[in-house]
C-alpha cells in the first residue's frame, strides 16, 4: 500500500509498530511520537520507499531526525509551521 502526504502522530500500539507495521511506500509523511509496548515505535516492518521526516530517522536512509516543527503539539495542534522543515520539501530517496 501507500500512504502519500500523511501525518501519524501519538499513536501506541499494545504490541508492534506504534505509528505505522507493515512494508507500504510512503511519501511526504510525518511519522511522531507514537509508541509501541515491544518493537518500532515509529514503524515496524520494511519500508519500500520514503519521503518522510521520522522521528530518530531510518536506518540506512537519508531521512533526517529532525522535528517536524509543529504548531503546538502538547496542545493537539499539529498544523506546521511556516519555519517547519517539511515545508514544500520532501526527504530521502525513492
Amino acid at each position: 500500500g501507500e500512504l502519500i502526504n500523511c501525518t501519524i502522530v501519538n499513536n501506541h500500539a499494545s504490541n508492534n509498530g506504534g505509528g505505522v507495521w507493515g512494508s507500504p511506500t510512503m511519501v511526504n509523511c510525518i511519522i511522531w511520537g507514537n509508541t509501541a509496548a515491544f518493537g518500532g515505535n515509529q514503524i515496524f516492518g520494511a519500508i519500500a520507499s520514503v519521503h518522510c521526516i521520522i522521528q530518530g530517522g531510518w536506518p540506512g536512509s537519508n531521512i533526517p531526525a529532525i522535528a517536524p516543527g509543529f504548531a503546538n503539539p502538547g496542545g493537539n495542534d499539529f498544523r506546521l509551521l511556516a519555519t517547519s522543515p517539511a515545508v514544500d520539501a520532501g526527504f530521502g530517496t525513492m
